[in-house]
């Protein structure tokens, strides 16, 4: 799947994400332990919210 829209639902279910910049995987993990580690993704859906 492939989204741009960060929806906490859905990525809960992935057991996987990857977060892209430029072409490129920046972050790779679940939803959970990237919201921890507070990078790109965690960034993302602060601007979002």
């Amino acid at each position: 799947m492939i989204t741009h829209r960060i929806n906490d639902a859905t990525l809960n279910k992935a057991d996987e994400v990857l977060v892209m910049k430029s072409g490129r995987i920046q972050e790779r993990g679940t939803f959970s332990d990237l919201m921890r580690a507070k990078g790109l993704l965690y960034g993302f859906k602060m601007i979002a919210a």
